[in-house]
């Protein structure tokens, strides 16, 4: 089963009362999701890294570059998928 979210056309973004704080929610919400989903991704990537060299997760600073690029890139992805 699938759910249809209609935004326009009687929906959340229809052109009635409030319609600048339904925009304005709805802002909030994507943008919300999408940093999450980012550090998320991010983070799970080089922890990934980090467990497969058998070493601790410091921090995002101590990572080395290549692993770096590869949890930015697949933040973004993931991000790209929200």
């Amino acid at each position: 089963m699938s759910a249809n979210v209609v935004l326009g056309h009687a929906g959340w973004l229809v052109v009635g009362k409030l319609r600048w704080a339904r925009v304005l929610l709805w802002l909030l919400v994507l943008g919300a999701l999408c940093i999450l989903t980012f550090n998320l991704a991010t983070d799970s990537i080089l922890r990934l890294y980090w467990l497969i060299f058998g070493e601790a997760f410091t921090s995002r600073a101590h990572s080395p570059p290549g692993a770096s690029l590869l949890a930015v890139v697949f933040g973004s992805v993931a991000m790209f998928g929200v």
